[in-house]
């Protein structure tokens, strides 16, 4: 009905002042009115399900609201104007939430065939991955795509009251409280009070640290310390802890990073509940922590045989309960650098090297936590002789030299390929002022052929040792405030060919579909801007992030097409059915993707394209 007063509006005209529509041309616009429908949807009435079929047409609101739920919590509101369903619609899956008419609502369907056909349009297909990008954002957040368990907020299973004891009680006191209370750990607050019982809150600066059961087994038992020892003399301190939001992914995430089982959650500087290695584990298999205690536990020469084999199922497992590409890399990075911190450990003790002598780094996907399944090793060390001091014998460089050889030999034993152009530590071993000598002539005169090594150099990240290598850190930043260096590195990337044919079409290879080189192009677009902007961000997504003022819009884009592609990549290498060639699972043939995939691919492309041109002109190549 029309309100008094107004003008009718008709779907055209309404659709002509909404993006994307309004970018649409006249005939484009003419055919979706043609094939338009109109639904009406009363209050409270469910337009879909979650799970069910998947979505056949295009959703939009003309008047009302429509609210985007997942078990009745709400995600999303839809204005008049908004599109809705098209997550569905594109992946051809069942939809994810459930959508409900919050009041009577008048709507509009454009059906899947003339959906696939607009997305030629001028925009249109970057308006909806953009749509889809910030989807997957709140998806993250909201337990929306995949495993409710795995992004579920720590906090659901967290919610338990603290149990805490004072410093000058003894460690038997403490045993004896855990048993009592059935817990594994509890907080050693600063005052010493009476321990408190079904505690729900207590603020962060009262507590000193925290004891765990594992704590009175290895620092007083194995020790040899008495049961009268002070729990202040053992205490784990400062308090590792994660914010209460914080999903089940994060919260074993930093489980695994930090080798512990008790993690306190933390709200508004006041701890709120636990999450313990348990709790994940019952709630949800996830096989990280399973992988990361063996990494503590087992004799090196019974975890290296199948251990990559072991790390593939645990990609698999996550991938399956719905975890992002991008999300996994940290995991597999931090499982991956308790490996090779326990080799350099073992190899330095055994030739007589102590850990402040040496720095064990990685590079390349790896340096940026980007490696999701194992791959070549990338790796180098840096050395100091004790105290500083010279090593006009080489005995130390001999040293050295055996550990790079072992811990290499040890990385190979347990599935990860030495790299066919020799970038691991058994080539780069050089002592501290070596490297400060190659990065000082790399950014005061950058040539060509030193481009792959100038990219390692600024992927750099140290995994074990205990060497400063600020000096190399200092030199990254020297190196972002140098226009002559920047410049080299731009006009490198701005050399990069593009898949693109005859009438700017997608072109595929006798092998098929190059997936690979789009990721490292926003890659090296990502370190370069990064860079420019100031920032030490080494993780893909983090650079774009931190390159927004020199990227514009273009780094939120860049960043969503970087998780499109790693995640299917990662499809691809865990389904090798749908690989074009049989080995790296970085290649796919274009036939084997939808329209709707397709369509996304290329506008990826066409950005990429778009960015890289934009280097020449902002420096003057």
């Amino acid at each position: 009905m029309i309100e008094p007063g107004t003008t009718p509006v008709g779907p055209r005209a309404f659709l002509s002042r909404h993006a994307p529509f309004d970018t649409f041309s006249a005939p484009a616009l003419d055919r979706i009115e043609r094939v338009l429908e109109m639904r009406f949807a009363a209050r409270g009435e469910t337009i879909f399900a979650r799970d069910s079929a998947p979505v056949d047409a295009l959703w939009i609101v003309r008047k009302g609201r429509v609210r985007l739920e997942l078990d009745g919590e709400l995600l999303e509101v839809v204005e008049p104007g908004e599109c809705f369903g098209f997550p569905s619609l594109i992946a051809g899956r069942p939809p994810e939430r459930d959508a409900v008419a919050s009041e009577d609502a008048l709507l509009f369907r454009v059906p899947k065939a003339e959906f696939q056909r607009l997305l030629d349009e001028p925009g249109a297909a970057r308006f909806f991955l953009e749509g889809l990008a910030a989807r997957l954002r709140l998806q993250s957040a909201s337990a929306e795509g995949g495993s409710r368990s795995t992004f579920a907020k720590a906090r659901d299973l967290g919610r338990r009251p603290l149990a805490t004891i004072h410093p000058g009680a003894s460690v038997e006191e403490a045993a004896r409280r855990m048993r009592d209370l059935g817990v594994g750990s509890l907080l050693v607050t600063r005052e010493p009070h009476p321990p408190a019982d079904g505690v729900t809150e207590l603020p962060l600066a009262a507590v000193l640290g925290i004891v765990t059961d594992r704590d009175l087994r290895d620092r007083v038992l194995a020790a040899g310390l008495s049961t009268a020892t002070a729990v202040g003399e053992i205490v784990s301190a400062p308090l590792l802890s994660i914010g209460a939001g914080a999903s089940n992914v994060d919260a074993l995430l930093e489980l695994a990073r930090h080798g512990v089982r008790h993690l306190p959650l933390v709200a508004a500087d006041r701890i709120v509940g636990f999450v313990s290695a348990s709790d994940l584990v019952l709630h949800q298999s996830l096989h990280p922590l399973a992988l990361r205690r063996e990494l503590d536990r087992r004799p090196l020469v019974d975890l290296l045989p199948g251990f990559t084999g072991r790390l593939r199922r645990v990609v698999a497992e996550l991938a399956a309960s719905g975890v992002d590409a991008v999300r996994i890399g940290p995991i597999v990075s931090t499982l991956a650098d308790r490996l090779a911190r326990r080799l350099v450990e073992e190899s330095c003790a055994a030739q007589g090297l102590g850990r402040e002598q040496v720095a064990w780094m990685v590079h390349g996907s790896e340096g940026r936590q980007e490696q999701i399944l194992p791959t070549d090793q990338d790796n180098a060390l840096v050395w100091q002789p004790a105290g500083g001091g010279a090593d006009p014998e080489g005995a130390v460089a001999q040293q050295v030299e055996r550990v790079a050889q072992q811990v290499v030999a040890g990385l190979l034993a347990a599935g990860y390929p030495v790299c066919p152009g020799g970038y691991m530590a058994t080539h780069w071993h050089d002592p501290m002022a070596g490297w400060i000598r190659r990065f000082e002539r790399w950014i005061a005169e950058p040539r060509e052929e030193d481009g792959i090594d100038i990219h390692t150099f600024l992927d750099l990240r140290v995994v074990a040792g205990g060497l400063d290598v600020a000096a190399l850190d200092e030199l990254r930043r020297v190196a972002g405030e140098d226009r002559h260096f920047l410049r080299a590195l731009a006009r490198e990337v701005s050399g990069w060919a593009l898949p693109f044919g005859l009438f700017g079409t997608l072109k595929e290879g006798e092998e098929g579909f190059d997936l690979k080189r789009g990721s490292l192009l926003i890659v090296a677009i990502a370190r370069l801007s990064a860079l420019e902007a100031g920032s030490r961000a080494r993780g893909t997504i983090d650079r774009l992030a931190a390159a927004e003022p020199v990227l514009g819009e273009d780094a939120a884009t860049l960043a969503e097409g970087f998780r499109y592609l790693a995640g299917l990549r990662l499809e691809l290498a865990l389904d090798p059915g749908r690989r074009a060639d049989s080995d790296s699972g970085h290649r796919i043939h274009l036939a084997a993707l939808n329209a709707l995939e397709r369509r996304f691919l290329k506008d990826i492309f066409t950005l990429l394209r778009n960015v890289r041109d934009g280097l020449v002109a902002r420096f003057a190549l």
